[in-house]
């Protein structure tokens, strides 16, 4: 990479336009079988951070405008299992839900994924740039933004 390049890695992304190629995010798709009453089963074994896109979007412009350069982690606070994203969810919206952690091994996902695989954001302090707030945080925010929750 040239010596002034930006880098961004990030994990667990979610936001209110969805991946088109996805067909939405993990918390629409977790809603969409809430409300179709199907069983949800999440694996609790692999531990990450759920980033908000609203969250990513404004880290990065703040290390733009700091003239960063190299690789970079940006990702909310905090780390979670998937099952304990869906859990909150539900909790949050106060929505019963067929919901039961399941394993890696269960789930047998296609693609395999660690098991820990939070990043450190600690480049970002070295700008003096703050590492996007706490995941639950970021999860309530969205849920307001998408009409879910009461402003």
């Amino acid at each position: 990479m040239p010596e002034d390049h930006i880098l961004v890695r990030t994990a667990g992304l979610y936001g209110v336009a969805g991946a088109s190629g996805k067909g939405g995010n993990f918390i629409e798709t977790m809603l969409r079988y809430q409300r179709e009453g199907r069983p949800i089963r999440v694996v609790q074994d692999q531990i990450s951070t759920p980033t908000y896109t609203l969250d990513l979007a404004d880290t990065f412009l703040q290390l733009v405008a700091k003239q960063g350069r190299g690789t970079f982690h940006i990702t909310n606070a905090g780390e979670c299992s998937w099952y304990e994203v869906a859990e909150e969810l539900f909790a949050r919206l106060e929505l019963d839900a067929d919901l039961k952690p399941t394993t890696s091994l269960e789930f047998a996902a296609r693609a395999l994924r660690p098991a820990y695989s939070v990043l450190a954001n600690h480049r970002l302090r070295e700008l003096d740039i703050a590492q996007p707030r706490f995941w639950r945080e970021a999860l309530e925010d969205y849920l307001r933004l998408k009409g879910r929750l009461a402003a």
